[in-house]
C-alpha cells in the first residue's frame, strides 16, 4: 500500500514535453492473480525516481490495459460528453478520457497544447490504481476497467471509478479549491482541482442520518415498555435484571429498581435487548457503592423515623 506524501502529488509536471517523452510498451493487461487487494492513496508512488532528475531513458514504462468499448479509459461510463484525447506518444492516439476524470486522478492533469487540451500524466499512474476494484460497479469486468479513485477516510480501502463516485448520491464526491502549479511555456498546464470522495461508510451525512434512524428506534422500544416490566440493563459490573419504574424522556433515561428496593437511572443506551450474556439478578459490590441516588436515600430516611418511633413507645 502507497502512503500518503507530503508533498504535492504531481510530480508529473516536471517531465519532459512531448518531444523526450519515454517510449510507451504495448498494451497490457496488469496481472490481477491472486486476486490481490491492494490499497493506493491519493499521491503517486514514492519509489519511482523525480522525472527532474533522471533521464528519460529511465523513466518506467507504460503498460496499458486492454482498450474495450467504454469510451473513456479511466472509468466504466458509457458517457461520450467531456471525453479529451491523451497527450500524443506512441499508443495513446486513440484513447480518450473524461476531463472529469482527468482531474480526479491524482496522477493525470489537463495541459493545453496548442489551442486543443490534452490529458496529460498518463503513464505515471500508479498500477495499483488499475487493479483495484470499483465498490459500485456490478459487472466483473467493469469494475476492474480502468483506474480508480479511493475513499479518503483513513485507511479505508474502498475504490471507485470517478464517474461511480460522482453520479452516486450515497458518495460524498467534493471538488476543493483548485491547486497552482507551473508548467513549461510548450504545455501550460491547467490549475488541479482537489477531489475528495468518502465512501457510504464515512459519507457524514449518510452517517448522522443513521445515528438518527437508530435513535428514533429506540426511543420506540422504550417508549413501548410497560411500567413495572422486567427489563435488562448493563452496568460496570455485568448486566442485571431490573424493574422499569419511570422512563425520562427529556433527558432519554430509565429509573429501574433492583429486588432489594434500591433505584437507579440509566441511559436508554444501556438497556440490553438480546439475551446474549449472563444476568444478575443482584447488584454486585460496584454497582451497590453507586446506587446511592436520591431515590436510595429517601428509602432509608423512611424506615429510619419508623425504628425510633417504635423505640420510643417502648420507653
Amino acid at each position: 500500500m502507497l502512503a500518503k506524501g507530503n508533498g504535492s502529488p504531481y510530480r508529473a509536471r516536471t517531465q519532459p514535453t512531448a518531444a523526450n517523452l519515454p517510449k510507451l510498451a504495448a498494451p497490457l493487461l496488469p496481472s490481477t492473480e491472486g486476486g490481490s487487494r491492494s490499497m493506493v492513496r491519493s499521491s503517486p508512488t514514492r519509489s519511482s525516481a523525480s522525472p527532474s532528475k533522471s533521464s528519460a531513458g529511465s523513466l518506467p514504462k507504460l503498460k496499458l490495459p486492454a482498450q474495450t468499448n467504454l469510451p473513456c479509459f479511466l472509468c466504466a461510463s458509457e458517457v461520450t460528453e467531456g471525453l479529451l484525447p491523451v497527450r500524443p506518444a506512441q499508443g495513446t492516439e486513440s484513447l480518450r478520457i473524461h476531463e472529469w476524470c482527468a482531474e480526479a486522478v491524482p496522477e493525470t492533469w489537463i495541459a493545453h497544447i496548442g489551442d486543443r487540451k490534452y490529458v496529460c500524466g498518463l503513464e505515471t499512474i500508479v498500477k495499483d490504481r488499475w487493479t483495484l476494484k470499483c465498490s459500485l460497479c456490478t459487472s466483473p469486468t467493469s469494475k476492474l476497467h480502468g483506474a480508480k479513485i479511493q475513499c479518503g477516510k483513513g485507511r479505508c480501502s474502498k475504490a471507485f471509478h470517478v464517474s461511480c463516485a460522482k453520479n452516486n448520491p450515497d458518495v460524498e464526491y467534493t471538488i476543493g479549491a483548485p491547486e497552482e502549479s507551473n508548467e513549461s511555456s510548450e504545455a501550460a498546464r491547467l490549475k488541479k482541482l482537489a477531489v475528495t470522495v468518502l465512501c457510504p461508510q464515512h459519507n457524514p451525512r449518510l452517517a448522522e442520518a443513521r445515528k438518527a434512524d437508530k435513535q428514533q428506534k429506540l426511543d420506540a422500544e422504550i417508549g413501548a415498555l410497560k411500567q413495572y416490566t422486567r427489563i435488562k440493563v448493563r452496568a460496570s459490573g455485568g448486566v442485571f435484571a431490573v424493574t422499569l419504574v419511570n422512563v425520562y424522556e427529556d433527558r432519554r433515561t430509565v429509573e429501574v429498581m433492583w429486588d432489594q428496593g434500591s433505584t437507579k437511572e440509566f441511559k436508554y443506551s444501556s438497556v440490553v435487548w438480546t439475551d446474549d450474556g449472563e444476568v444478575q439478578e443482584k447488584p454486585g459490590h460496584t454497582e451497590g457503592a453507586t446506587l446511592g441516588s436520591a431515590h436510595h436515600r429517601s428509602h432509608r430516611l423512611i424506615s429510619q423515623p419508623r425504628a425510633h418511633s417504635t423505640g420510643n413507645s417502648q420507653s
